[in-house]
């Protein structure tokens, strides 16, 4: 996997390091174990060779969560009844780069 030390510095100023990549098959186990057990149903699972992908919705709302092939959360968004929050993480998983609260009467 190639990481972007700095995502949000200009191009010249990124670092970029390689890591290996992860057995993501434990990752998707353990996110499912924790998303059924928040109440979400319908889960979808998608992965290539750069990123991964779960979405689950449930009558009150949805999830989604992208990983990168290190297996850090780069974002995830939360929908509960048309309020949520969706946060972008740097490519370490922890550095949160930006927050987004929205509510059903706008902003999305």
């Amino acid at each position: 996997m190639l990481h972007l030390a700095g995502l949000s510095a200009p191009p010249n100023e990124r670092i970029y390091l390689m890591q290996p990549s992860v057995n993501m098959s434990e990752l998707v186990q353990r996110q499912l174990q924790e998303i059924a057990a928040d109440g979400f149903g319908d889960i979808d699972v998608r992965w290539n060779s750069i990123a991964l992908s779960i979405e689950a919705r449930s009558d009150e709302g949805s999830l989604r969560r992208v990983f990168n092939c290190a297996g850090a959360c780069v974002m995830e968004k939360i929908d509960r009844s048309g309020t949520g929050v969706e946060r972008v993480y740097d490519a370490d998983g922890i550095t949160l780069l930006s927050e987004e609260i929205f509510d059903e009467f706008g902003d999305s």
